[in-house]
């Protein structure tokens, strides 16, 4: 099997050949090579089923991200200065540019500054990340940090959405978080509930992750635990459906869609498992932070029995539940 990361190849014996790798991917891969520790690459592979041991250089992730910021930086690093009698001798664009400055006094002169621009940097970020799938996974997590970054949210819903199909793992899956998503809550919300209906394992998983972080809040609505655990059934092996049946107000056209949304998905076993684990982790928040309403869809006994048990054990070892809502958990356990 042989993938590529744009220019950058491997094969069966890993040799990497550096060829045409533009300028923004060469800071980052020489960044990350001085940060390289093939101790800790042992230990990360360890927790990332899928991920071949070759394809983790072992680059912890507060150095990533310190990587990924220098890179960023080196783009929108120095600066240009023009008086203002300049500034009016400026091209149109070059103009405009100027008048997005800062003005400032200088020698008893007012001048206008701009942050320079490195237009090749920019343009090998774009190359990098149009560059799918990566060969490394700290090149997925350095994706997912420019695209965390990102300030314009329908540029970052655009990069975001060529992205996901190509997430095989719970750690980039779970530190892809776009900021400027905080600010643009009804159109996260609609992008979410389609996540969590993918057919891909951790797109549905990031669905769950978006959920969890910005919909147990003060946007909330009852109605989004129902969607996280119809997921749930999603995620079940086929064979373990029949605790349908148990299931309190599920009509029989309901519970044949679920199982045949079962049956559909072609996930491993492992892939189930991160979906489930994802859906108990967002119950158990849920319990933490809308205990009445989350404890009806235990107590009505609307989730598959693991992720049910999960999520209370995962609840139970929180210290935002309550000792006594604790004994009760305990006694729900099936």
């Amino acid at each position: 099997m042989e993938r590529s990361a744009g220019s950058l190849r491997w094969g069966g014996g890993c040799d990497i050949i550096y060829h045409k790798m533009n300028k923004f991917e060469l800071l980052l891969r020489e960044k990350l090579e001085d940060l390289r520790d093939e101790e800790y690459g042992d230990f990360v592979a360890k927790g990332v089923p899928g991920v071949p041991r070759e394809n983790i250089l072992g680059v912890r992730v507060p150095e990533i991200r310190g990587v990924v910021a220098y890179a960023i930086g080196e783009i929108f690093s120095g600066e240009k200065t023009w008086s203002f009698e300049e500034a009016g001798r400026l091209s149109l664009g070059d103009r405009a540019l100027a008048m997005t400055g800062k003005t400032r006094q200088r020698n008893g002169k007012r001048q206008l500054t701009q942050w320079g621009f490195n237009e090749e940097l920019y343009h090998g970020m774009n190359k990098f990340l149009e560059d799918l799938p990566h060969s490394f996974l700290e090149y997925d997590y350095a994706h997912a940090q420019i695209i965390s970054r990102m300030n314009n949210f329908t540029e970052a819903v655009s990069e975001l959405e060529k992205f996901l199909p190509y997430v095989n793992n719970w750690i980039i899956c779970d530190t892809t978080n776009p900021g400027i998503f905080r600010k643009n809550l009804d159109e996260v919300l609609e992008l979410s509930l389609g996540w969590l209906k993918s057919e891909k394992p951790f797109i549905a998983r990031f669905g769950v992750n978006m959920m969890m972080r910005y919909f147990l809040g003060d946007f909330f609505s009852e109605d989004f635990l129902e969607e996280v655990a119809e997921l749930g059934w999603r995620a079940e092996e086929p064979g373990q459906m029949r605790e349908l049946k148990r299931m309190v107000k599920m009509s029989e056209g309901q519970a044949k869609r679920l199982k045949q949304a079962s049956e559909d998905r072609e996930w491993t076993e492992t892939e189930r498992y991160y979906v489930k684990m994802g859906v108990a982790w967002y119950f158990a928040t849920a319990l933490a932070k809308k205990w009445e309403a989350t404890l009806s869809i235990l107590t009505e006994e609307k989730l598959p029995i693991w992720i049910h048990n999960k999520a209370i054990t995962k609840a139970t070892e929180s210290r935002r539940i309550t000792p006594e809502q604790k004994d009760l958990l305990r006694g729900l356990k099936r």
